[in-house]
C-alpha cells in the first residue's frame, strides 16, 4: 500500500520473502527515494537495504495520554490515484509491481458484477491469500462494492482436505466462490477415494449431506480447465443442488485486477459440444477489450491463434517506477501484451493455447523454465552436458494439470544404464529442490536434437512441440525401461528378493532414497509396502540395547560439501527435519537424535562455544526462530502442552484443539490421551507408527528436555550466528515475539538476521521449506562453506 510518498514496507516484506520488500524498495529508489514505515521486527530487513532509520515513536514506552479534539479533514480521491501496488508471480523474470488505481479497481468490480450478476444478497467464499489478486479484486473487493457477505478460510486447511470446501459452502450458503482447475480435479478424486463416486453418480454408500442449492458460480482462472474434470465435478454436485452451468473458467491477470473473461453461460456442455480437451474463456466483460493479433500486429482471423492482447477501464497502464517494462508490456496503439498465445472461436469466445513466453504452471503456480534449468546445471551433475538442458511444459493426457519434462545432452554413452538412471535421479532431485516439484519425463537426447541457434541458445517450443508430437519417443523409451528396471530393483530390495547388503547398525539405507529418486509413485510404493508385509519380519528385538548410544542420525548423506547438523533443542527428534534434509543434493546433513541431554543448556549455542574454545572456527551457526533466553517458556510448558504439540506435528488435531490446551489441564493423562486419539483419524495412528504408550513417552521425553530450560541462562559468545526468523504476520502458538529474537545480538559478534515465508510450525514443511534450505545454503556459501 502507499499513502503519499510513504510506503508500507510491513506487507510487501512480509508476504513472501525479504527479496520481495528489497525488490520494491530497489525499484522506488530509483526516482521517487520514498520514506517507508515499518515496526521493529522488520529493522534488520530494513538494515539489509541501506535505509536511514529514525524512530518516530516508541510505543510500548511510557505514553502520557491528554484529551485532544481532532479535526479531520476529507481526503480527495480521484480515479487517477494510486490505490495498491501488487506483485506479479515473477514466473519468467523479477518480480514487478503492478500500479492498480482507483479507477481502474471501480470499473473492474462493477464489470464483474455485471457480468456475473451478483448483489448485496450474495455471499462470497475466499481461500486465496489477500496478496494475491484473485482475492483482493475478484472476492474481496467485489464483494464489499456490494455490501455484500464474504467469508475467507485457510488455504492449505482446504487443500489437505478438499471436501471442506463444499461442508463451508453448504454450511454458509455461499453463492460464488473462486476455484483452480486443480483443485477442481482435488474434489473429484476426493470424492473417488471416498467410493462415492462411480461413473459419474452418487453410490448408496453413505455419502456427505451438502447443500450446494444456494452455490451459482464457482470462478476458475490460474491455468487451463480440463473440460473432462469439469464435467465430472458438475454432474457430481449437480446431485447436491448446484446448477449445472456452475463453472466458470476465465482469463485474468494482476495487470487486468483479475478474472476479467469468463464463460458465465454454458460451462462444461459448449465445449463438450465442440469436442475439445480444455475450456473455452467466454467474453470480456464491460471494463475490457480483446483481440488477438499476429507478430506484425494485424488482427488474427477468427480461429487462428495468435498473441492475446488486452485494453480498456480495468487493464494497469504501467509497473511501478520500471519504465522499461512498462514500454516493452504495450503495443504502439496502447494494448497490453498479455505474453499468452490463444483464439477466437466462430462465437467470438476465447481459447488459449499457450504462451509465448517460456514457463510451466504446476498446480496453479507458475515456474519459470530458464529457472529450472539454472538449478539443474548448478548441481554439476557429471553426465550432463552443460548448456545443453531444457525445461518445458508438457500437459498429459486427461492431467488436471501442467507437468515438467526436462531433455538433455548425456555425457556419457548410450548404453550405460547406470549412469543414465543417476544421471536422471539427479536431476529430479535438482529439479524438486528449485522448484517442489517431480519432472514427469527425462530424457537424454542427442545432439542433432538438441540444435542451438546462432547466439546459443536452444528452442523450448520446439522442444515441447516435439513432446507433445511424440518426435522423442524412441529415447523416453529407453530412458523408461533403465528407470523401470531401477524401480523392480529397488521393490525386490525391499521385499528381500534382492541382496542388499545393511551398514554397521544393520539399517537399510539405499532402497528409500533410490525409489524417491526414481520417480516412485503410488502404484510402486503400494507394491512395495505389500512386498514388506509378506516379506521376513524381525523376530527378537534387544528390550535395552546393550550397544553404545549414538546420537548421530544421517537424514541425507550425498555430496562433496561440508556437512550441516541439525539439532531440535525441544523435540529432540530428526523427522521434524526430513522436509529439509532431502533438499540438500551436494551436502550431507545429520542430526542430532536425543536420548536425554546433560546440564541446563542451549544444545546447538553451548556446542559451538565448547568447539571455539577448542581451537575449531565454527564458521556457520543458525537459529530458526528461537531466542537465547527460554526460561520464561519452559516453566510454563507441562506434559500437555508437549503431547498437544506432538499430536499436532503428527496430524492428530488441529490448531483449534492447540489453543484448548489449558482444558485439557482438567483431565488425567490417560483422559487426555484417549481424547486425542478420539479426535485423530483411525487410520493415522498407524500411518505414524504411533501407540498411546510411544505417544505418552514422547511427550515425558520433550516435557523433561523443555525442562533443562527452566534455569538456564545463557552467557558468552559466538564469533558467527545467522538468526532465521518467521514472518511476523504468520505468527503461531509456538512462534517466539520478535524481541526475544533479536536478543541474540547480546551473544555473537557477526550477527545476520533473515525472515523467511511461514510459521513456526510450516517454515520446515512444503512449500516454504524450499525457501528456507536456499537460504541455508546460500548462508553457509557467503560464510565460506
Amino acid at each position: 500500500m502507499s499513502a503519499g510518498n510513504l510506503l508500507d514496507l510491513l506487507v510487501q516484506a512480509a508476504q513472501n520473502s525479504p527479496e520481495r520488500g528489497i525488490m520494491v524498495y530497489d525499484t522506488a529508489e530509483n526516482e521517487r527515494n520514498p520514506s517507508f514505515m515499518t515496526y521493529e521486527a522488520l529493522l534488520a530487513l530494513a538494515k539489509q537495504m541501506s535505509m536511514n532509520l529514525r524512530q518516530l515513536a516508541d510505543v510500548e514506552g511510557d505514553i502520557e495520554y491528554t484529551e485532544c479534539v481532532l479535526q479531520y479533514k476529507e481526503a480527495t480521491i480521484t480515479n487517477p490515484d494510486l490505490a495498491v501496488l501488487m506483485l506479479t508471480s515473477g514466473s519468467t523474470s523479477s518480480s514487478k509491481a503492478v500500479c492498480l488505481k482507483y479507477g481502474q479497481i471501480l470499473a473492474s468490480v462493477r464489470a464483474k458484477s455485471v457480468q456475473h450478476d451478483t448483489s448485496q444478497s450474495d455471499i462470497f467464499l475466499n481461500w486465496v491469500g489477500m496478496d494475491h489478486v484473485a482475492n483482493l479484486t475478484d472476492n474481496h473487493l467485489h464483494a464489499v462494492s456490494l455490501a455484500a457477505q464474504q467469508f475467507h478460510v485457510n488455504g492449505p486447511a482446504l487443500l489437505a482436505h478438499p471436501l471442506s470446501f463444499l461442508e463451508c459452502i453448504s454450511n454458509n450458503k455461499i453463492t460464488i466462490t473462486f476455484a483452480p482447475n486443480f483443485f477442481l480435479a482435488l474434489l473429484v478424486r476426493s470424492f473417488e477415494d471416498a467410493n462415492q463416486l462411480t461413473n459419474g453418480h452418487r453410490t448408496k454408500k453413505s455419502t456427505p449431506n451438502f447443500d450446494l442449492s444456494s452455490l451459482r458460480a464457482v470462478l476458475s482462472g490460474g491455468e487451463s480447465n480440463v473440460v473432462d474434470t469439469c464435467d465430472k465435478l458438475t454432474r457430481l454436485l449437480s446431485q447436491y443442488g448446484a446448477p449445472m452451468n456452475l463453472i466458470r473458467p476465465g482469463f485474468g491477470m494482476t495487470e487486468t485486477c483479475a478474472g476479467c473473461i469468463h464463460n458465465v453461460v454454458d460451462c462444461p456442455q459448449y465445449d463438450i459440444e465442440h469436442g475439445v480437451e480444455f475450456c473455452a474463456l467466454g467474453e470480456a466483460n464491460q471494463a475490457i477489450n480483446m483481440r488477438i493479433t499476429r507478430q506484425d500486429g494485424t488482427d488474427a482471423s477468427v480461429n487462428e491463434i495468435g498473441l492475446l492482447e488486452v485494453s480498456g477501464p480495468s487493464a494497469f497502464s504501467g509497473y511501478y517506477n520500471y519504465m522499461k517494462a512498462t514500454k516493452e508490456a504495450f503495443t504502439p496503439d496502447g494494448w497490453f501484451k498479455t505474453g499468452d498465445l490463444g483464439l477466437l472461436d466462430f462465437n467470438q469466445r476465447l481459447r488459449l493455447t499457450g504462451r509465448e513466453k517460456d514457463g510451466v504452471i504446476i498446480n496453479g503456480v507458475n515456474y519459470s523454465s530458464e529457472s529450472i534449468e539454472c538449478a539443474i546445471e548448478k548441481a554439476a551433475i557429471p553426465g550432463i552436458t552443460p548448456s545443453y538442458t531444457a525445461a518445458t511444459a508438457y500437459r498429459p493426457v486427461n492431467s488436471p494439470t501442467e507437468s515438467l519434462c526436462v531433455a538433455y545432452l548425456a555425457a556419457y554413452s548410450s548404453d550405460h544404464k547406470q549412469t543414465r538412471q543417476s544421471t536422471a535421479a539427479a536431476i529430479s532431485r535438482a529439479v524438486i529442490r528449485d522448484c517442489g516439484a517431480r519432472p514427469f519425463k527425462i530424457v537424454a537426447l542427442p545432439k542433432s536434437l538438441l540444435q542451438k541457434s546462432s547466439l546459443g541458445k536452444l528452442s523450448r517450443s520446439k522442444i515441447q512441440r516435439a513432446f507433445e508430437d511424440g518426435t522423442y519417443l524412441e529415447y523416453e523409451t529407453k530412458d523408461s525401461t533403465t528407470m523401470e528396471t531401477s524401480r523392480s530393483d529397488i521393490v525386490k530390495a525391499f521385499s528381500g528378493t534382492a541382496t542388499q547388503k545393511n551398514n554397521s547398525r544393520g539399517i537399510l539405507q539405499a532402497p528409500y532414497a533410490g525409489f524417491r529418486s526414481s520417480g516412485g509413485g503410488h502404484p510402486h510404493r503400494h507394491q512395495a509396502i505389500d512386498n514388506l508385509k509378506k516379506g521376513n519380519k524381525i523376530t527378537v528385538l534387544q528390550p535395552h540395547g546393550e550397544s553404545d548410544y549414538d546420537p548421530i542420525t544421517v537424514l541425507q548423506r550425498r555430496g562433496t560439501k561440508k556437512p550441516l547438523s541439525l539439532i531440535h533443542p525441544g523435540m529432540g527428534d530428526v523427522l521434524v527435519f526430513m522436509n529439509l534434509a532431502r533438499l540438500f543434493d551436494d551436502r550431507p546433513v545429520y542430526a542430532l537424535r536425543a536420548r536425554g541431554f546433560d546440564g541446563e543448556k542451549n544444545i546447538v549455542f553451548e556446542v559451538a562455544k565448547v568447539m571455539e574454545r577448542n581451537g575449531d572456527n565454527v564458521k556457520f551457526l543458525s537459529v530458526i526462530d528461537h531466542g537465547p533466553r527460554l526460561k520464561g517458556w519452559a516453566r510454563t510448558n507441562d506434559w500437555y502442552d508437549s503431547v498437544v504439540a506432538i499430536s499436532f506435528f503428527l496430524g492428530f488435531v488441529n490448531k483449534d484443539f492447540v489453543r484448548a490446551v489449558s482444558n485439557l489441564r482438567e483431565k488425567s493423562h490417560e483422559e487426555a490421551l484417549d481424547c486425542i486419539f478420539s479426535l485423530a483419524h483411525p487410520a493415522r495412528p498407524d500411518e505414524v507408527g504411533t501407540t498411546r504408550e510411544r505417544l505418552d513417552n514422547w511427550a515425558k521425553l520433550v516435557d523433561n528436555l523443555v525442562a533443562l530450560f527452566r534455569d538456564y541462562d545463557p552467557e558468552g559468545f559466538v564469533e558467527n550466528l545467522d538468526v532465521i526468523v518467521q514472518d511476523p504476520l504468520q505468527a503461531s502458538e509456538w512462534s517466539t515475539p520478535p524481541v526475544g529474537l533479536f536478543q541474540w545480538r547480546e551473544f555473537g559478534k557477526n550477527i545476520r538476521i533473515h525472515e523467511v515465508t511461514g510459521s513456526h510450525e510450516t517454515m520446515i514443511e512444503p512449500p516454504h521449506v524450499h525457501g528456507l534450505q536456499r537460504l541455508l545454503e546460500r548462508l553457509m556459501e557467503e560464510r565460506g562453506l
